[in-house]
């Protein structure tokens, strides 16, 4: 029998999800260039988890409980590698735990990597390596507007994450844009660029209703 990620469990889905396992240390282009070149599997949908989730993952076969490397999770806006702490809670179980908490509001990727990424990687108390990494996207509620920054001097990047709503506003110096939302990210250029410091209100709406308004400084 293959050694493989059988079950991963969160604690606010009720359902069990399976898949096999693996990971990266790029950011936005990460998920894409994994599965490019090394054959990674992404997960569907996205899961959405509480701010001090911790991640429960069960395996196909006996783990090495002296081999737990290989598994990371990254902010997905800004690619910041979160620090975890991995325990092994059972024969064929580990625990994944955010060492701070989450960033509600904010998308992060959760990566098991393959050996061909990580020589570190999961093996089974036999030794066997893991045939395939994978990936999976989820989402830590609490907030509909994630992840925002303002960034570039020459030009200004506004951009972020949102939850739940469909329709987006950036104000800045007296301006009110309405970015598109694509995938639950949006994105706004701003030519020339803010000067560093200036004030960007950000508003989430759900048809007409406001649902969040948070303001960031452009870097």
């Amino acid at each position: 029998m293959s050694f493989k990620l059988k079950k991963f469990m969160t604690a606010l889905i009720a359902a069990i999800m399976i898949f096999t396992v693996p990971c990266s240390t790029f950011a936005a282009d990460m998920a894409e260039q994994l599965k490019s070149q090394y054959g990674y599997e992404m997960r569907d949908g996205i899961v959405k988890v509480s701010k001090s989730k911790e991640f429960n993952i069960v395996f196909s076969k006996d783990i090495d409980a002296y081999a737990l490397g290989g598994i990371q999770i990254f902010e997905k806006t800004k690619s910041i590698l979160v620090e975890t702490v991995t325990s092994a809670e059972g024969k064929n179980k580990l625990k994944v735990s955010p060492v701070l908490e989450l960033q509600k509001g904010s998308s992060y990727y959760l990566i098991i990597h393959s050996p061909e990424v990580a020589a570190d990687s999961i093996r089974s108390s036999s030794g066997d390596a893991l045939q395939t990494g994978t990936i999976c996207e989820f989402f830590v509620q609490g907030e509909y507007i994630g992840g925002a920054s303002a960034e570039g001097s020459i030009a200004t990047a506004i951009t972020g994450n949102v939850h739940e709503a469909d329709r987006i506003e950036v104000e800045y110096d007296g301006n009110i844009k309405s970015p598109e939302i694509i995938n639950g990210e949006f994105s706004w250029n701003v030519f020339p660029g803010l000067s560093n410091g200036t004030k960007v209100k950000v508003r989430a709406y759900k048809g007409g209703t406001l649902l969040e308004e948070i303001e960031i400084e452009s870097e």
